[in-house]
């Protein structure tokens, strides 16, 4: 095993074990954290106001709490009692018809987070201005609006919110102005907007604990799975799938980005700065609207992410319109929220986990934690398999040429005769070798000779397919695989690359050289003989091309052996 492997192995391990102490000190945080949200109702119902002497009390509405399957309450149903308790309250105490918390919604619009009555929306309350208009008034200015003193109504709105946090405004009715202290509820509503926030930061602060429930083993068995992935397919695969279950996501996709130069091996600096970047999509997962190799837009969500190298990127609530996540061109679907993880090595941008979630706020900082520590060991697993697929790569290339080596050509032989026995199909093999190269060695140097099959190699691989292989199989000789090619097409695809080598003209110092080359050809099973005598069948017909003179193509049809033309 290469020492590098050991190397990468070592680096995993750790990196594996400073994970899994990291979830240790998590949970133990997490589970200090839930002991003191687990008083989070208990608080809520001590900040509750207490109606004054002389205060009509309407009577908080009786609630009816729904399990779900498993014997267990929503937890949106719970929230949702405490808030509407909280509102009854609040009602009850200043003596008003009903009391209600907006939020903004999608196109900046209000609409209901919870009320006293459970129903009451924005057109529910008729005052003069419009009491929409008045709780935005309330939010943009940061501070309380009423309606006129002339209207038979009244409604007094204030911004609910902690620490720059907007959370929305709270509005108080009352159907009829004489029955409620207009300014003792002007008064007291926004210390009741304050109470209020804390109550929505200890239910936020609670869900975000009964998120991080139970992700340290996820995150252990997602490490599990990156680590023994040896390709990028396989790789992508499994990141998409941790990255849903740690996030609760609705889709996933893993970006690989690339920050180098045009050329330029790998461990330079990067070439960021001067603006170079780019990156695509390897995998997504099942049901996303996004196909693998779609490009990054560089001023994308995902990739201005990738190129600045930010920690991770959040939108609670995101809209398309502001710029697109992968980049122009993309389908359209809804996106209410999103995350970014970049995955960083030594500085460097490898590439990214991009996950998005259908409801707003499905996304949060919690998420963004959970996906940092996934991108710790994806980071490592991403670079394994890119030094593993370059190792791999340059053991079966060929240094000259460039061209797949002798053992790639063999293997690649076995798996399509294994395809052309089980599917009925056929193989065509052509043999080229340079006619007379020992005369350019002698004659021009070795130098030379190497420019010569490196020009021969590219103009091969450029006539053939992209499912066909060409690889440099011994000194002067390559070998052309061609599935699914009858004897009759490979003759053709033989006698075109004949013209092209004929054709090239190939500069040196001093000069140009040209050479020739002769080609033999067979095809399995047509051409007779077993699978194993596949080349041994071309390799007769390409003999019996020099000996006919060279420069020519030869079809090897059974024993015999014919002439291209």
């Amino acid at each position: 095993m290469p020492a590098a492997a050991f190397t990468l192995g070592a680096t995993i391990a750790a990196l594996l074990t400073a994970l899994l102490a990291a979830l240790i000190i998590t949970r133990r945080a997490r589970e200090e954290a839930e002991r003191t949200a687990a008083q989070n109702t208990t608080l809520a119902l001590a900040l509750r106001p207490t109606p004054g002497s002389g205060v009509r009390a309407v009577g908080s509405p009786r609630f009816r709490r729904v399990p779900s399957n498993d014997g267990s309450i929503p937890e949106h149903t719970v929230e949702s009692e405490i808030l509407e308790r909280y509102l009854a309250d609040i009602r009850d105490a200043l003596g008003a018809d009903d009391v209600a918390l907006w939020k903004r919604g999608e196109q900046d619009e209000l609409v209901t987070a919870a009320s006293a009555s459970g129903t009451s929306s924005v057109e529910d309350f008729h005052t003069t201005p419009p009491a929409e208009s008045l709780a935005h008034w309330a939010l943009q200015q940061g501070m309380p609006a009423s309606n006129y003193d002339t209207d038979d109504a009244f409604l007094v709105a204030a911004p609910v919110g902690t620490d720059g946090r907007e959370h929305g405004a709270i509005a108080v009715y009352a159907a009829d102005r004489r029955a409620i202290s207009c300014e003792r509820a002007r008064t007291y509503l926004p210390r009741y907007g304050k109470r209020l926030a804390m109550v929505l930061d200890l239910l936020r602060d609670g869900r975000e604990t009964r998120r991080y429930r139970g992700k340290s083993e996820v995150l252990a068995r997602a490490a599990e799975r990156i680590q023994e992935s040896t390709d990028l397919s396989t790789l992508g695969r499994a990141i998409c799938q941790a990255s849903l279950e740690v996030s609760g996501a609705s889709r996933a996709a893993f970006v690989v980005w690339n920050t180098q130069l045009p050329g330029a091996p790998r461990g330079d600096e990067p070439a960021d700065e001067g603006g170079e970047g780019s990156g695509h999509i390897v995998t997504v997962s099942v049901g996303h609207a996004m196909s693998p190799g779609f490009e990054i837009s560089r001023d994308s969500f995902v990739g201005t992410a990738c190129r600045e190298g930010q920690r991770f990127t959040i939108r609670e609530s995101y809209r398309m319109s502001d710029f697109p996540v992968f980049g122009p061109g993309e389908p359209n679907r809804k996106v209410s929220s999103i995350a970014v993880v970049p995955l960083l090595r030594d500085g460097r941008s490898l590439g990214a986990i991009a996950v998005e979630g259908d409801q707003e706020s499905q996304l949060t900082s919690v998420e963004g934690s959970l996906l940092l520590l996934l991108s710790s060991v994806a980071s490592v697993g991403l670079e394994s398999v890119r030094q593993l697929e370059e190792v791999t790569a340059r053991a079966a290339t060929d240094e000259l040429t460039g061209l797949p080596n002798r053992r790639m050509f063999d293997e690649r032989l076995k798996q399509h005769l294994a395809e052309c026995d089980r599917f009925d199909q056929v193989l065509s093999l052509i043999l080229c070798d340079v006619d007379h190269f020992k005369q350019v060695n002698d004659q021009h140097g070795h130098r030379s000779g190497d420019l010569v099959l490196a020009a021969i190699a590219r103009a091969l691989g450029h006539g053939i397919r992209n499912i066909d292989i060409c690889a440099r199989y011994g000194g002067e000789e390559f070998a052309i695989l061609l599935p699914q090619t009858p004897v009759e097409r490979a003759r053709d695809v033989a006698e075109r690359l004949r013209k092209t080598v004929e054709a090239l003209r190939v500069p040196i110092d001093g000069g140009m050289i040209s050479v020739t080359a002769s080609f033999g050809v067979a095809c399995y099973p047509t051409s007779g003989g077993g699978r194993e005598s596949l080349f041994l069948t071309a390799d007769r017909a390409l003999y019996a091309a020099k000996d006919a003179g060279r420069n020519k193509v030869m079809i090897a049809c059974g024993k015999e052996v014919v002439a291209a033309s």
